[in-house]
């Protein structure tokens, strides 16, 4: 059900843009760096790791400069955990959906510099978890679910801001901030008490 509501999604942002001229659609490709914030008595620290991203964007003009901007997409979501002498990195693959209000101040001669903010909903599709001790490194696929290694949904708000150039290039930086802890029974069971996702993205893109 929720694969069949973002592929709607993308459809709608792609034919209402081809439907109207207010509406600009586009891509958006980009990296950045995730973490998670973990309350655990064991975790000792932690580290980002880079991250890959990339969506399709449409985007309703509204008054006053004003505009209204969806997005759906694969972004990626993890950190290194060090805890005594193990080492667990999570990598975490989304399909997300952001929703965006948008303000854009026109530069002369250049395009626009643009803030906005607004939320977003995610569904894990994959994930993998690096171990590495001492005198090993191993690998492991993961499962989602109240009963397994995660919670499968994630949800939050974001910030964003950057530039459209005159020639339709963008240029945004983008800050995820979870809101739903995606700490799962057995993690809870073992200690962990929550788990937040955070991460940071840059992105080059192109609008129509």
């Amino acid at each position: 059900m929720k694969k069949l509501a973002f592929c709607m999604a993308a459809l709608l942002i792609c034919s209402f843009a081809h439907a109207q001229r207010k509406f600009e659609y586009g891509f958006r490709i980009g990296g950045g760096v995730s973490t998670q914030s973990t309350t655990s008595p064991s975790l000792l620290s932690t580290q980002v790791i880079r991250t890959f991203n990339a969506s399709l964007v449409g985007e309703y003009a509204l008054p006053r400069n004003y505009s209204l901007q969806a997005s759906v997409g694969v972004n990626n979501k993890g950190v290194t955990n060090f805890e005594d002498a193990l080492t667990t990195t999570n990598h975490i693959t989304y399909l997300e959906l952001t929703a965006d209000l948008l303000h854009k101040f026109k530069i002369p001669s250049l395009g626009k510099f643009l803030v906005g903010a607004g939320g977003y909903t995610a569904v894990a599709r994959s994930g993998r978890f690096d171990y590495e001790t001492p005198n090993s490194t191993n690998s492991d696929s993961m499962a989602f679910g109240n009963d397994n290694d995660f919670r499968k949904n994630d949800a939050g708000f974001n910030i964003l801001t950057g530039l459209e150039l005159n020639n339709h290039l963008t240029f945004n930086i983008g800050y995820d901030f979870g809101l739903t802890n995606i700490a799962s029974q057995p993690l809870k069971d073992s200690g962990v008490k929550s788990v937040y996702n955070r991460s940071v993205m840059v992105g080059l893109g192109l609008m129509f």
